[in-house]
């Protein structure tokens, strides 16, 4: 085993291999301690992994080209199957548990986000899951353009979530895979933290998309100018093209009836199967860049900046364009996206709440509901009339936010 001097010796070793000549030569103004300190934090990270694949895979990904529609012979929509549907598959959900809730204006990770009586979207979400998966993805640094490694304080460099596609790299490097198939699980249903109306291994979307490497719902766009990806096939292979790829030709391109060509909006909510994931282990990620401002310790100044840094992020549906089958499920917005995107205004916590609410009070009737917000219902099928009668009782004894549990009819 080597020594903590041997490791750092190869540490410094991969930093001039790979041109970090700005860190190295900070490295050497440090006293011993301090050096020892930082050249631990560095030793932990794949820093040949990061110059030699990460970057180049990111500086050589490109917008993609020849996109066509994705063929209407692999969609469906959710009520073209039956409510009673069945299926002998058993499905893990998977969160996507999103970055920083920066666009929220939160200063923490969007999944412990405030909602509403100190409920957060973790405690929203989890409670629906018996069991769930939450893998914590690889987190290569930010770079500089030039790329040099950047440094949150004088002796940790900076980190950040390689994006929603890093749940794939951490299912091989947790060994989840052979957890999976030891329990049975056929299947992942990977979904976003940020979507209030998500249902979480949806039996009608499963049976739907059961017989597929890879199912996807999406809702139809409103309009043309709606910021969302699409799902589309480029050269053949099955992709989500990102809103700021499509050109603006085929953003406003329209069918012979009047309809958008490109309509098939993604809302991050996908089926995986475990035989699918499993061949996903040689394939190698395809990274993006993202330029973002991040707040740095700057190795000169010897303060805190600002600066303008090179994210390497990864992509979910990057994978669609390595399975067989694909198939698509049409849903409902107002049933199943309720999104919490930006602090006011549009796909906020306010409007979700006030999506959810609407949803529910759909379900239970209206009637002397005006001026109630209900937050959740578990426990439904099966139990429609009772849980009806209990939520216009409570609002009819005053009650202004409900919440009904599943164990109330257990």
């Amino acid at each position: 085993m080597a020594t903590a001097d041997e490791n750092y010796e190869a540490t410094i070793a991969l930093l001039t291999t790979h041109g970090q000549t700005d860190l190295l030569s900070y490295i050497s103004s440090l006293d011993n301690e301090g050096r020892r300190t930082l050249l631990s934090s560095l030793s932990t990270m794949s820093i040949s992994e990061i110059f030699a694949n990460h970057v180049p895979s990111a500086l050589n990904s490109k917008a993609p080209t020849n996109i066509t529609h994705f063929p209407s012979t692999n969609v469906t929509t959710s009520e073209s199957k039956s409510t009673e549907t069945t299926t002998s598959q058993v499905v893990s959900p998977c969160i996507m548990a999103g970055g920083a809730g920066t666009r929220l204006g939160f200063p923490g990770p969007k999944g412990c986000y405030p909602l509403i009586r100190n409920k957060r979207l973790y405690d929203f979400l989890i409670p629906r899951c018996d069991v769930c998966l939450t893998p914590s993805p690889p987190s290569p640094p930010p770079l500089t353009s030039s790329p040099q490694i950047l440094l949150q304080n004088p002796t940790t460099p900076t980190s950040s979530p390689n994006g929603n596609g890093g749940i794939f790299t951490s299912l091989f490097t947790h060994s989840l895979l052979p957890l999976l198939t030891q329990k049975n699980v056929t299947a992942l249903h990977v979904f976003g933290i940020d979507n209030l109306l998500t249902i979480p291994c949806d039996s009608t979307f499963i049976s739907s998309v059961s017989s597929s490497d890879v199912g996807n719902k999406i809702i139809r766009k409103d309009y043309p100018e709606e910021k969302i990806g699409v799902m589309a096939q480029s050269d053949g292979s099955n992709i989500v093209v990102e809103y700021s790829d499509l050109s603006e030709e085929d953003k406003n391109l329209k069918d012979g009836e009047g309809n958008l060509v490109y309509s098939l909006g993604n809302i991050c909510s996908h089926y995986f199967s475990v035989g699918f994931l499993s061949r996903l282990e040689k394939v190698k990620p395809t990274y993006h860049i993202a330029n973002k401002k991040i707040e740095v310790y700057d190795i000169k100044s010897k303060e805190i900046k600002e600066v303008e840094a090179v994210k390497l992020e990864t992509f979910v549906f990057d994978v669609f364009k390595e399975a067989t089958s694909v198939e698509v499920v049409e849903v409902q917005r107002e049933a199943e996206f309720a999104p919490i995107k930006n602090k006011e205004g549009k796909d906020s916590r306010d409007s979700a709440l006030g999506l959810l609410t609407a949803m529910w009070k759909g379900r239970v009737g209206t009637e002397g509901l005006e001026e109630v917000e209900i937050l959740d219902i578990e426990g439904w099928s099966g139990n429609e009339d009772k849980i009806r009668a209990s939520v216009q009782k409570r609002a009819s004894s005053g009650e202004k936010i409900i919440t009904v549990w599943t164990q109330e009819w257990e």
